[in-house]
């Protein structure tokens, strides 16, 4: 199919928000940091064509293409935290450091683990 007639993360969000259980609206909201929000780098239409012969990604270098600071979220174990920093990302944040914190615990978690 045609890169931009393929469907994107945007499309299942807005078919799942017109259902009416309240699972779907559950579902929903988990995706919307991934659609609308601050996460929704990649909820964009392709400009690769897909019935090239040959495509490359290289996600592990793409940050440093792109001068853009790395930051890979959901880092559970002290093994993805070593081979994340080893392959160049800048920043890991995730459950290994801390669980979701309130504003008030966040600002303790720093002012305890952070030196300036």
């Amino acid at each position: 199919p045609d890169g931009h007639e393929m469907p994107i993360l945007q499309d299942l969000y807005e078919l799942i928000l017109e259902q009416p259980e309240p699972e779907a609206k559950r579902i929903a909201t988990a995706l919307e940091m991934y659609v609308t929000g601050s996460l929704n780098v990649f909820n964009h239409r392709t400009n690769v064509d897909m019935n090239n012969r040959l495509i490359c990604f290289d996600i592990k270098e793409l940050g440093k293409q792109l001068k853009k600071v790395t930051i890979f979220e959901g880092v559970e174990t002290e093994e993805q935290k070593n081979f994340l920093k080893s392959i160049g990302c800048d920043i890991v944040q995730g459950y290994f450091y801390s669980k979701p914190l309130k504003q008030a615990e966040y600002e303790n978690f720093v002012e305890s683990h952070v030196e300036i």
